[in-house]
């Protein structure tokens, strides 16, 4: 077993397809075949289920490729320290966030703490809608995005390290719905719901109604291009928005968060073919005080 093929079958379980997975590691797509044939010889399982062009991970082939992923960022991990042990020198770190998220908050004391260790380094944040964090990724704006786990699935080719769970719910007016005890989701049935609708798509619409499926009604949905839009609406008592628990306006002392029962996987995403080690570095510290 070499690092050549490791490499091989990361990419392959990544693209789910060899010809795609060739044409992204610059590598024939017969030397692929025959790098992951050996490789699951010498390991004794199977790796993949074979299915026409495309390809999926086994049991054993999902267990190897947790191992080989943590493997390989705990080595980018000791590599990186390694060079810059005596240096204290970093390159710098473009992190994009979902716009809303009250990051000062939960990323503060890491941002600290790496600028105490490594003083040279320079970390960077920008808030981004969805589609924007997509596109600034493609274009090598950003190198890693803080997202939910639904904006990053939409890209192939992205490296995905989950970090928590966190709760989606209802954002209302506080005055306005707090006059008879503390409102429960399903009294928002007659209420206008407040959707950003930024590429034109409408797709957060039908996640929306999937949302208040359990609850007993359709909502009445109301497309708008912005959050800031939502929020103000919301502020005016016109109606309502669906949002999770790191929304700064969450914290807003005139609006009230009703929490549902359902949850955002909050994801890091970066480039697989990213040469930046301190990624892995901050990935990896995001994870343990986070997870």
């Amino acid at each position: 077993m070499n690092e050549s093929q490791i490499k091989n079958f990361l990419l392959v379980a990544e693209e789910k397809n060899f010809s795609k997975a060739a044409e992204k590691g610059y590598v024939s797509q017969p030397n692929l075949s025959r790098s992951v044939l050996k490789l699951e010889a010498e390991l004794g399982v199977q790796l993949f289920e074979r299915t026409g062009k495309q390809v999926c991970l086994t049991e054993a082939g999902k267990e190897y490729y947790d191992f080989f992923r943590r493997t390989q960022l705990a080595y980018r991990e000791v590599s990186f320290h390694a060079r810059n042990l005596h240096s204290n020198r970093l390159g710098n770190i473009r992190i994009g966030y979902m716009e809303g998220w009250k990051v000062s908050e939960l990323l503060y004391e890491l941002v600290w703490d790496f600028k105490k260790e490594y003083p040279n380094m320079d970390i960077r944040m920008e808030a981004c809608n969805r589609r924007e964090l997509l596109e600034k990724l493609d274009r090598d704006e950003i190198d890693l995005v803080f997202g939910i786990e639904g904006i990053l699935n939409q890209r192939r080719g992205i490296r995905k390290e989950r970090v928590t769970e966190i709760v989606r719910g209802i954002l209302c007016r506080k005055d306005q719905w707090c006059k008879n005890g503390t409102p429960v989701p399903r009294d928002f049935k007659k209420e206008q719901f407040f959707v950003m609708d930024e590429d034109g798509t409408m797709a957060l619409g039908t996640q929306i109604r999937t949302f208040c499926e359990p609850y007993g009604f359709i909502p009445q949905i109301k497309y708008v291009n912005s959050l800031e839009s939502a929020i103000n609406s919301v502020e005016l008592g016109q109606g309502v928005l669906i949002c999770d628990e790191w929304t700064r306006y969450v914290f807003d002392e005139k609006l009230l968060f009703i929490p549902m029962e359902t949850r955002h996987t909050v994801m890091l995403g970066w480039k697989s073919e990213t040469q930046n080690v301190a990624v892995s570095v901050l990935i990896t510290e995001i994870q343990k005080r986070m997870g």
